[in-house]
Order: C-alpha cells, then structure tokens, then sequence
C-alpha cells in the first residue's frame, strides 16, 4: 500500500472523529493513527513542491555514523599514451571527499484542549499542509545554501558599491552556463527567484530560439530550458534584493554532482505529546538531513559584484 492509499485508508476509518478522540485513544491502532496521518499527509504535500532534494547526489547515512557524513568525490584524470614495447605506469585513483553536518529540522504546532474538538479530516489537511511545507522548506534552504558557497566560477553584474539591484541578463546566463561547462561538468540546471525569474523571460532577448521556448510558457506557465539546463523557480533560494554587494541573482549547476543530501532514510517524523501544565498537545513533525557542496567548479554564481 502506497502512501497516498495509506492516508486515505486511515481517513475512512477515523475520518468521523475529533482530534480529541484520537488523542484519548489508548488501544489498537487509533493512538497512533493521528501521528501517522499527519506524517502521511506532510509527506504527500512535500512532494508537490520544489524538491530541491532531487537534484542532489543522496548520500543515505547508515547508523552510528553519528551527525557527520562524507561525500566521496573522484579526480578527473588525464589520459596516458603508451607506445608500443613500453613498460606501462600506473598510479593510485586521486581520492578525495566532502563533509557534511545532520541536523533535524521541522515544525512544532500547539493545540489546546479546545481545539482538540476540531474534525479529524481538518487537522489532517491543515497541519499536515503546514508540517510539510515547513520541512521541504528546510531541504531547500540548506541545499542552495550549499550552493550559494560555491566560489569558484562567478558571473558579476552591476557595479561594486552602487546599492542597486542588478538586472538578470540573458548575457550573465549564457555565460554562466559556459563557465561550468569549461569546468567540465554538465551545466543542466539553473536556480533563481520568481523575481529574477520573470525579469529574465521577459527582457528584450535577440536569441529567436529561446523567444520560441517561451512561447509555450506564455501560454500554459510551463518553465522552460535554456541553453540545455533545466530553470527551477523557487523563491526559498531568494526573492528580495537590495543592491548589496554579493548578492546572489542566479546559479547554474549540475544535477546529482553539485551538492550533495545526507539523510537518514527515515523521513517525515511525526510525534505528538501532551502538556498537561498547558491542557494542551503539541505535534512535532521533522525530518533529518545535511547539504554540503560537493564539486566547486559545477557550480557558477551570477551575483551584484
């Protein structure tokens, strides 16, 4: 059973209760079933939003691994040429590796005795929706925030000191684009703002196959590729700008190379106790994970110089 099936099985069961009932439930299954629906319900809402999770290499961290994860990473090496009679040479594979920090990250929502009486199918949805939200936020902040260090490859625009927000330009793109690919990794994603979104599909672009790209978002808001890298709109990775020196615009990237996801494997936690001090309950909805940046140079920042 899926957990889509699984949620609605639950809700045909409990669906005609109040949270109360619920919470008072202390045999078979109904103690636990508001716990699960939540963390069914969180789990479903997560996915349909930007996952930036699914662009990430997923390191799964086994236990007693403790808060710290490692990233295994390869050296690109250079070919030999041998000629015919030579003795041929061989060295060790350059290793190398990065590190990543678990963490837990979620959301804590109070509920009052009085409020206990709310249906079922209510708390379910609402609290659910929140807790789910609030988690997949969590992944994206820390996976662009993992971007967001790179350093290697940057794309300046505006002027230093100017205090004034720069304009994405299709030119700042392209180049970027060009700079990771020149790093030799595959430059197929792009990550920005709505803002930053809808002032760079809607400049006066010369290129007339990107113009024909976009005439299918005009039409039905389908985001489009440009130059081979697919653009994720997301306003977690930044949506407010003010001009500072630094400030990051846009990232290109490499999908399943730049950053890298540890986790536990165990996702959406949801757990719900009782403080009796306050006559109320709390449920606590989390999940446990780390970014770290893997390859530098897959990554080029367009930001304010």
């Amino acid at each position: 059973m899926d957990l889509r099936e699984r949620l609605e099985s639950l809700l045909s069961e409990y669906g005609s209760k109040t949270v109360k009932d619920l919470l008072e439930a202390t045999t078979g299954t109904a103690g636990i079933a508001l716990a699960t629906m939540v963390a069914a319900k969180a789990s479903l809402t997560m996915q349909t939003l930007i996952q930036a999770d699914k662009y990430a290499r997923i390191i799964r961290v086994p236990p007693g691994s403790g808060k710290t994860f490692h990233v295994q990473r390869l050296g690109a090496p250079a070919y030999e040429e041998w000629t015919e009679g030579s003795a041929l040479s061989a060295r060790d594979v350059e290793l190398g590796e990065a590190t990543g920090t678990l963490s837990q990250y979620g959301k804590v929502t109070k509920v009052s005795d009085l409020l206990q009486y709310t249906h079922v199918l209510d708390f379910v949805e609402v609290v659910g929706q929140l807790h789910g939200n609030t988690c997949q936020a969590a992944i994206n902040d820390k996976i662009w925030g993992a971007i967001k260090s790179a350093a290697s490859n940057i794309v300046a625009l505006g002027s230093p000191g100017d205090g004034k927000e720069a304009t994405l330009t299709f030119d700042a793109v392209k180049t970027a684009i060009q700079k990771v690919r020149s790093s030799k990794f595959p430059a197929d994603c792009i990550v920005m703002g709505p803002k930053k979104f809808y002032e760079f599909v809607t400049q006066d672009v010369a290129a007339v196959q990107f113009y024909s790209a976009l005439s299918d978002f005009f039409k039905t808001g389908n985001v489009p590729t440009i130059l081979g890298a697919e653009i994720i709109v997301d306003p977690i990775f930044g949506d407010s700008y003010a001009g500072e020196d630094g400030e990051i615009y846009a990232a290109v990237f490499s999908r399943g190379i730049s950053v890298a996801w540890g986790t536990d494997g165990k996702g959406v936690q949801t757990e719900i106790f009782r403080d009796p001090r306050e006559l109320s309950v709390y449920v606590v909805t989390h999940i446990t994970g780390g970014a770290c940046l893997v390859e530098d140079k897959s990554v080029c920042l367009i930001k304010h110089a």
